[in-house]
């Protein structure tokens, strides 16, 4: 018996296909072919879906920003694929674009497109990863002795809980002292 998505999952599964381009080499009969499409709707956890519809979602407004007809959409040419990338310089770190475009090769397949993606795509998102954004933090200072002092200070030792964390801190800062020696 087939189990009924909730209502969220089944909004992107309509997002999913919203330029329906379906190219099938046999029409297969009814059954088999709610079958199919059934798996299909089953492929991604509820989690993923979420994420995968924000990244189409996001496409698809690049895509309306830059008056680029639905049409072209999907399937999406290297170009446009390109472009989207491109938009992402220093706004996104490498392997978050490479994220998006794992998203959009399989909006591709669930839709029976084929995916226009190339060597000029890797180029880019290369040069996207190149180009990652500095961090807006500033590095957190070291923890120093005097530190681990101030923190010994104002616990309540007879607590086991305050032990217990003054013992941790202590682990953390001479683990990572020793580690620096190895490495």
């Amino acid at each position: 018996m087939m189990n009924d998505l909730d209502l969220s999952t089944n909004a992107f599964l309509d997002v999913l296909s919203t330029l329906p381009l379906h190219v099938h080499a046999h029409s297969f009969l009814e059954q088999t072919e709610a079958k199919i499409k059934w798996s299909l709707d089953h492929t991604w956890a509820d989690s993923t879906l979420k994420k995968y519809h924000r990244v189409v979602k996001d496409f698809h407004a690049f895509c309306n920003k830059e008056h680029v007809p639905s049409c072209n959409c999907l399937p999406a040419n290297e170009h446009l694929l390109c472009a989207f990338v491109a938009s992402c310089v220093g706004l996104l770190a490498g392997d978050m674009v490479q994220s998006h475009m794992a998203v959009l090769k399989a909006w591709h397949i669930y839709n029976n497109t084929n995916w226009l993606g190339g060597t000029r795509l890797r180029y880019i998102i290369n040069g996207v990863s190149n180009l990652v954004p500095q961090f807006s933090k500033p590095p957190r200072p070291p923890v120093t002795c005097s530190m681990l002092s101030t923190l010994a200070l104002h616990l309540d030792l007879s607590n086991p809980l305050n032990t217990c964390c003054l013992a941790a801190a202590c682990f953390a800062l001479w683990g990572q002292v020793r580690l620096g020696k190895i490495i």
